[in-house]
């Protein structure tokens, strides 16, 4: 039975069996919601909108938080294996939010950033600029590692629905290149040389949530 989180949108069933059959033993409380009903994602959307930070969150992007996958009104006319690529992705985050713990994962991931809060216990001191210093785009190791583990998923992706085409494996990198070195992610990772080198690198593929990603869309005929 699929799960349904809006009277207008339902779970398509391959990705309700990806939630059953593959995420739930690590995140028992997984499920979608529509960004147009969360309030956390409205205030984040005009905030993004305002800033000019990115003004189409709320129309193109998927956003995880916990154990819950925002999605935009987009995703209800989305073909179910493009939709089940990018659920896999943001399931992969929840996974590593599982092994890593909760406040190591945001940590790493808001890093250096994070540091700036220090600010409100400086704020008499001569450390209260060189703490807002971290609000800059300073690059983030954490974000990055964490970002290109789910980004992977778009090589795994490509080469189970392509094959080992290099021309599109190419463009596949491309894209995850564009993602990670410019603001979408606070340009967490500037270096494009060194993330072509790590996309490169498919030794990935044989680590365990890997490998369980590609025995699913073998099972489920996914091509």
């Amino acid at each position: 039975m699929s799960t349904t989180t809006d009277s207008s949108y339902k779970t398509p069933e391959i990705v309700q069996a990806y939630f059953d059959e593959i995420v739930k033993p690590y995140a028992p409380k997984v499920k979608i919601e529509l960004k147009k009903n969360s309030n956390l994602m409205k205030t984040i959307g005009w905030i993004f909108k305002t800033l000019k930070f990115n003004p189409l969150f709320m129309e193109r992007y998927f956003t995880t938080i916990g154990q819950t996958i925002y999605i935009p009104e987009t995703a209800k006319t989305m073909d179910d294996n493009h939709l089940l690529q990018i659920v896999i992705h943001e399931c992969l985050h929840m996974f590593d939010e599982n092994r890593l713990s909760k406040p190591l994962y945001v940590f790493l991931y808001m890093s250096p950033q994070i540091l700036a809060l220090f600010a409100l216990f400086a704020f008499f001191s001569n450390w209260f600029l060189l703490c807002l210093l971290f609000l800059l785009p300073i690059p983030s190791p954490g974000r990055f590692w964490l970002e290109l583990r789910a980004y992977r998923v778009s090589v795994l992706y490509t080469k189970h629905m392509q094959g080992n085409k290099d021309d599109i494996l190419n463009l596949t990198h491309g894209w995850i290149v564009e993602q990670l070195s410019k603001k979408f992610y606070y340009f967490c990772w500037p270096f494009k040389s060194h993330i072509i080198a790590c996309l490169k690198d498919e030794s990935f593929l044989a680590k365990p949530e890997y490998v369980k990603m590609k025995e699913f869309l073998t099972k489920h005929n996914i091509s």
